[in-house]
């Protein structure tokens, strides 16, 4: 009996070991090929897909990265310029298997040609600029924290936790649906997602009318519920502060969103909107 409990354990423990292996021969994250911005500006139409490029020749010496086919990252993508790579570095050291992009001053966007997976999160920190983003293919990530990078996704996007747009100057558009438990606006940060939309929370007052969900108690995570029901009763000037008390849970790889939140179910309206 102890021989065959052994056995059974040294299967078991071989399996797990082949599966985790197998997860990571699955996951491999390969450096992007760089090109001249003006040769991204031609093969990616860069001027239809952003409003920032206008007709006149871009700077030299910046530089688009370019990964082609599937790609899966084992950590975080995060898209910051060196100063908000050290701030994010602050909060959780970097792991083996975060990819940061963007802290080359040279380097202002990043595009997946294939398929984008992120074991981690997909993170813009810094509220005024970053390297943006395209993925051309479909995208999966635990979450989504989108602050002054512009970000595109063209396929379908699956997200299993939060999706967070905090900047107002930038904006994080879905061309191919996306899935998530809450789309988290803070400001006027422009979401758009095509076809069925997730539950939208808007923090702007103004906007709360059109939300989905009208209060934080409603779906966030038991971590955050006494804080959640403290903004939600409390003084209108309280507010959750997305870069202090979100944004490190996101690096620290902790949900925003309650497991027992339901989105077709527990909203506070049942509709949704692209919101801006």
């Amino acid at each position: 009996m102890h021989r065959a409990g052994n056995l059974v354990a040294a299967t078991l423990l071989l399996m797990f070991a082949t599966a985790v292996n197998g997860v990571e021969r699955r996951c491999a994250m390969q450096k992007p090929e760089f090109i001249s911005e003006a040769q991204a500006i031609e093969r990616f139409q860069l001027r239809r897909v952003f409003d920032i490029y206008g007709n006149g020749e871009p700077p030299a010496g910046r530089v688009v990265g370019v990964i082609e086919g599937d790609v899966c990252v084992k950590g975080d993508l995060l898209l910051d310029d060196a100063h908000a790579l050290e701030k994010l570095f602050a909060i959780r050291s970097r792991a083996p298997g975060d990819f940061a992009f963007g802290g080359d001053a040279s380097q202002i966007g990043l595009v997946v040609t294939g398929d984008l997976e992120v074991l981690g999160a997909i993170i813009s920190s810094d509220v005024n600029a970053g390297p943006f983003l395209i993925v051309q293919r479909n995208t999966r990530a635990r979450a989504i924290y989108s602050g002054g990078a512009e970000l595109r996704f063209v396929g379908k996007t699956v997200v299993s936790d939060a999706v967070i747009g905090e900047d107002n100057y930038a904006s994080t558009m879905f061309a191919g649906g996306l899935e998530a438990p809450v789309v988290v606006v803070s400001r006027d940060h422009f979401v758009a997602v095509e076809g069925k939309k997730p539950a939208f929370f808007l923090l702007r007052r103004d906007h709360l009318p059109w939300s989905d969900i009208t209060r934080w108690s409603t779906f966030v995570h038991a971590d955050l519920a006494a804080r959640a029901r403290s903004v939600d009763t409390g003084d209108t000037d309280d507010r959750i502060d997305m870069e202090k008390e979100l944004l490190p849970r996101v690096r620290r790889g902790l949900p925003i969103v309650a497991a027992s939140f339901h989105p077709g179910r527990d909203t506070d309206r049942h509709k949704t909107h692209e919101q801006r």
